[in-house]
């Protein structure tokens, strides 16, 4: 019941109609790529199908396959190519714009800044920042990618500046094919084909809105950093980051299941498997939505052919149909009786979130071996959803320890009545081999939540449970006091000082000797040292 609950709430946020479409537009950040590959590409057989529309060359090719060799092909996209350059260079897609209405800004830093003046909170600027990327031009819109109203018909104004730039390009390029020196070949293209005169195959053209398209996230070939950001897929991301607590309390009260670990889990994996494969801003869709990071969308002027693959990847009906088959596959998997109300929340969590528990600890994956030690007592402290009690007992005995040394400053005193030393710590301080006990008792667990980047991560827990002081020595008359460490060389000596992946970051025995001193400093103060065998 929890898994069928879940999927279907999770389906009703898969949306594309023209409501959600246009909030997006208005509201988010787009990264908009006026790419030369693709843009090139739908120009040359836009012009093609011009070409081969025209009279002339429809009674040329009457019952016959039309075919063009990789020479005419070349020629036609060297043309194709030179008109891009120039049309669609930086300059003229920041005129174009701001003839439209826009706000224009030569950085993303400019245009973030008028977009969150006092101006720009209170009006619509319409800011968007126009730079270069390689070969391509990137435009990033805040604020609204749709623009101010305009007069020049054809939908909103970002459409009508691709419209007129498309236009100007394929003018441009017919007029190179069919002026100068290739006047006299058949459209520059050679080969037995008629010449077509520029009015005729003008005339002859198809409306490049029926080849262009806006496409959304990353199509093949673009280098826009992996995004997969349809209509469908950032409503359903965008509603999950904020309501996938809602999501999992209504399953569990029509499960009769808790909230605590299990429904939540069944939640983050339901959302695993729908996305599997999709990215958002280079991170996997999943991951941004349980972090809830901020969602920039992509999009890139191509053709409809592109527009094709993110059809059959992140778009309505791929995304429904990943869902009803994670649906099965979840209830294949958990058709036992842990998922049944006959067994209790508790039992359920221990048996099916203990992994879970451990890994939510941290902001990377893990994959945490539940026999090590270490990982039992980051279970039991990890109930709390709160990797900072791993070192609780360390906190308390750090703030016992003080209190005993400023007593023993003032001698002869007696403690006030009704409170009474910390056993424990009293025998830290004094004895090497109380100290060693205490710190092999708090250290893997220390050393645990140091291990995140761009220290070593935490993955499984072997090299965290592997590490133990073996020796505590201390100076004659009071003096400094020793600590000798060890920890798992096979695998981990590679990251240590002249190993193949040393790291100043990475460096094992920099991270222990962090861990210790963060619990022996509380303990015995700062006048101590430590090595590491």
């Amino acid at each position: 019941m929890a898994i069928k609950s879940i999927i279907a709430d999770i389906k009703k946020t898969i949306k594309a109609d023209e409501r959600t479409r246009n909030n997006q537009y208005k509201q988010n950040k787009i990264r908009f790529i006026f790419s030369e590959e693709h843009g090139v590409d739908t120009i040359t057989y836009l012009i093609l199908d011009g070409y081969l529309n025209t009279p002339a060359v429809k009674r040329h090719v009457r019952g016959t396959t039309p075919s063009f060799t990789t020479a005419e092909m070349n020629t036609l996209r060297t043309q194709v190519r030179k008109a891009w350059k120039k049309v669609f260079s930086v300059s003229n897609i920041q005129s174009e714009h701001k003839r439209l209405g826009y706000n224009v800004a030569n950085t993303q830093k400019a245009a973030k800044a008028a977009a969150n003046s006092v101006v720009g909170l209170k009006s619509k600027l319409f800011p968007v920042a126009i730079y270069k990327t390689g070969r391509d031009v990137t435009a990033i819109y805040f604020g609204s990618f749709y623009g101010a109203k305009h007069a020049f018909g054809g939908g909103d104004a970002q459409n009508v500046v691709v419209r007129h730039l498309m236009n100007e390009c394929i003018k441009e390029t017919v007029t190179n094919m069919t002026t100068g020196f290739m006047k006299s070949k058949p459209f520059g293209l050679g080969g037995p084909k008629p010449v077509v005169t520029r009015g005729t195959l003008m005339s002859s053209m198809p409306r490049e809105g029926s080849y262009r398209a806006r496409v959304h996230g990353e199509p093949i070939g673009t280098r826009t950093g992996g995004s997969d950001t349809t209509v469908p897929s950032v409503n359903m991301v965008e509603v999950l980051q904020k309501h996938s607590k809602t999501v999992a309390t209504r399953a569990a009260m029509k499960s009769k299941l808790t909230t605590n670990g299990v429904v939540d889990k069944l939640v983050e994996e339901a959302v695993d498997g729908i996305t599997a494969g999709l990215l958002i801003n280079r991170k996997t869709m999943s991951s941004a939505t349980k972090h809830k990071s901020q969602i920039e969308i992509v999009m890139t002027l191509a053709n409809k052919d592109v527009n094709t693959f993110q059809n059959i990847r992140a778009d309505l009906h791929p995304l429904t149909v990943a869902a009803t088959r994670v649906e099965r596959a979840l209830l294949a998997k958990y058709k036992n009786p842990d998922y049944q109300a006959s067994k209790s929340p508790r039992k359920r969590l221990v048996e099916l979130t203990s992994k879970q528990i451990v890994q939510n600890m941290f902001p990377h994956k893990s994959k945490p071996d539940m026999r090590l030690r270490v990982n039992k007592r980051l279970l039991a402290e990890g109930k709390t959803e709160n990797i900072t009690e791993i070192v609780k007992d360390a906190v308390a005995l750090t703030t016992a320890s003080k209190k005993i040394k400023s007593r023993q400053r003032v001698k002869g005193k007696k403690p006030a009545k009704g409170r009474s030393e910390s056993r424990t710590t009293t025998q830290a301080s004094q004895s090497p081999l109380a100290l060693r006990n205490l710190l092999n008792e708090l250290l893997p667990k220390a050393v645990a939540k140091n291990m995140v980047a761009p220290a070593l991560q935490y993955r499984t827990g072997r090299f965290a449970n592997s590490v133990r002081v073996e020796g505590v020595t201390q100076g004659p008359r009071g003096g400094n006091t020793m600590i000798e460490a060890s920890y798992r060389t096979d695998p981990y000596e590679t990251f240590a000082p002249g190993g193949r992946k040393y790291t100043q970051q990475r460096d094992p025995e920099r991270l222990i000797k962090r861990s210790i001193r963060e619990i022996a400093t509380g303990l015995i103060g700062a006048r101590f040292g430590i090595t590491i065998q």
